[in-house]
């Protein structure tokens, strides 16, 4: 695998006067994230496996044991990185954000809509006579988290509706494995990028989760190829895929033969991003790590607006790393608590 170790290269994200605006279109299951501190031995002894996430039936009630709350965040894997790439683009316009996706009639899907306007994301949502879904997300000290999601209004998501004007000027699509659940939301999707790809944009989609893999692996074998041009995924993910394991650039080049790119997120240990013509190898952010929840969507985030911002690979990559880094030191997908800890968001000052 022909590399480049070159993380100290780029801009300063500083500004992008005169770019025309770029459309992206996530579609994704919304939930309502409630996220708890626990002990460490918290999930297990509700027979959870740590940093998993389980499809639940209705959200976990705890009883008198009841661990604190400490945030409630509008969530889900693609609408926390619709909100990082709409945050990444602030007021300059360079990107359009918009969300589609199904939600319930009821206050957490106003609370949602509220929250996803508040950081210039559009909501383009369906209503549905369901309650909107929620993530029950336990973060031990650890700092690794262990979700119980109740999909809700989330998993309808029909192809009629989708929203047509927004396919019909969409430059890049996003989805994740989430989305990959139901079938009609299979058909949801495939319909969706097929429109994409049809007018010449591109698509990428965020594995999310070793468990949807192993429930969906030969749906998504089939699948990828031809539809998806960058896949984001992380070691476990790459290793249910591939169905191999151990060092991570075979893995890396195993996944290559189903998509043009694939950026390989190692955690701890940074990333590999790269295709057939070369690769990129970066370390991690030197941080202490608080909570993991939404760092992977964050770097995909920070390396679709570099992405759709013309930046070139090396680039990409720092700023996924630099925006998943940041991530990891605060509670929650939270953006508005990594500005205040970064004085801005990577280099654009908050206004």
């Amino acid at each position: 695998m022909n590399t480049v170790n070159n993380g100290n290269n780029g801009n300063n994200y500083g500004g992008v006067g005169g770019l025309k605006t770029t459309l992206l279109y996530g579609l994704g299951n919304p939930l309502l994230d409630v996220v708890y501190k626990v002990e460490q031995d918290f999930p297990t002894a509700r027979g959870l496996v740590p940093g998993s996430m389980n499809l639940v039936s209705e959200p976990p009630r705890f009883g008198s044991d009841a661990p604190p709350v400490i945030a409630k965040v509008a969530g889900g894997s693609c609408a926390n990185t619709m909100r990082g790439v709409a945050w990444l683009s602030g007021s300059d316009g360079s990107v359009r954000t918009v969300l589609g996706g199904s939600v319930g009639v009821d206050l957490p899907a106003e609370e949602f809509r509220t929250a996803l306007q508040k950081v210039g994301v559009t909501a383009a949502l369906a209503e549905k006579q369901v309650p909107t879904g929620c993530a029950t997300v336990m973060v031990t000290p650890d700092a690794e988290r262990t979700m119980c999601t109740y999909l809700g209004a989330s998993g309808r998501m029909t192809v009629e509706d989708l929203d047509t004007e927004v396919l019909a000027e969409c430059d890049h699509l996003h989805s994740t494995g989430y989305f990959f659940e139901s079938d009609v939301q299979r058909t949801t999707l495939t319909a969706a990028v097929e429109q994409v790809k049809a007018r010449g944009g591109t698509v990428s989609f965020d594995v999310s989760d070793s468990f949807v893999i192993e429930r969906h692996l030969h749906e998504l074998i089939s699948w990828l190829p031809g539809r998806v041009d960058t896949l984001f995924a992380n070691l476990a993910e790459l290793t249910a895929l591939t169905g191999i394991s151990g060092d991570p650039e075979l893995l890396f080049e195993r996944a290559l033969e189903m998509v043009p790119e694939v950026a390989l997120k190692l955690g701890s240990q940074g990333c590999i991003v790269g295709g057939d013509d070369g690769a990129v190898i970066l370390p991690a952010e030197d941080v202490v790590a608080v909570d993991t929840n939404g760092a992977g969507d964050s770097f995909a985030a920070g390396f679709l607006y570099a992405r759709l911002m013309g930046e070139p690979r090396a680039v990409c990559a720092r700023l996924a790393n630099q925006l998943a880094g940041n991530m990891v030191t605060v509670i929650g997908c939270d953006y508005d608590a990594v500005a205040e800890k970064t004085g801005g968001v990577l280099g654009r000052t908050s206004e």
